[in-house]
Parts: structure tokens; sequence; C-alpha cells
């Protein structure tokens, strides 16, 4: 993801993220990760990071994660995606982007869903 970022920003100071820019992730290490707390981001050629960023989940969510599940410190499936966007559009998308070009913004289009 920060390879496109990065070479998207060699070419516009605009990008837009379309209203994709999610996940529905399940697998066992997001389930490990989540009961962590916490959300780790990889290093890559245009990421910026050096080693693995470990970031837990009240540094980039809401600190009130604790009372939205009845397991203390588990936050549900909402806020954990949350936290994992958030980190990922800071460092993979808008840190890639900017590294490459200073000048790049980002526009992060939200969808307007609702069901009738």
């Amino acid at each position: 993801m920060s390879a496109e970022f990065a070479r998207a920003a060699t070419l516009f100071d605009r990008i837009i993220i379309d209203d994709f820019f999610f996940t529905d992730d399940t697998s066992p290490d997001s389930v490990a990760a989540r009961a962590k707390g916490s959300v780790t981001l990889f290093p890559d050629a245009h990421n910026g990071l050096a080693s693995p960023l470990t970031l837990p989940l009240r540094v980039i969510s809401d600190p009130s994660c604790d009372n939205v599940n009845p397991t203390p410190g588990l936050c549900d499936w909402e806020a954990y995606r949350t936290a994992q966007m958030l980190a990922l559009g800071v460092h993979n998308a808008l840190g890639a982007a900017r590294r490459a070009n200073p000048k790049c913004k980002i526009i992060l289009k939200y969808p307007n869903w609702y069901d009738s």
C-alpha cells in the first residue's frame, strides 16, 4: 500500500482515497492483536519505519474502548479496525506520500451509506 501512495504522490499533489479504505479481516493475527489491545505496523521501503511499530489502541483510538466490550481491555472489532486503519493511513498512506512529495495532500472520501 505504501509503495502505491508513494508512486502516486510523485505524479500528483492531491490523492483521493475513495470509500473502500477499510478492512474486515478476522485472521488469527488480527484476533491476537485485538486481544493484546494493539496494532502493529511493519517496515517497508516507503512507510519510513525502521522496525515494527506497535501502537496501543488507547494511543490511536477512543480511550473509552474498555467500556465498549464486557471484557476489560478488549475493544470491539469496530474500535480495533478504526485504530488499525488510522495507523495504516497515517504511516502507509499519508506518510509514504509525504516522503515522496512533501506538498501532497490526501483526501479520504467517506461513503454515504445508509439502510432505507
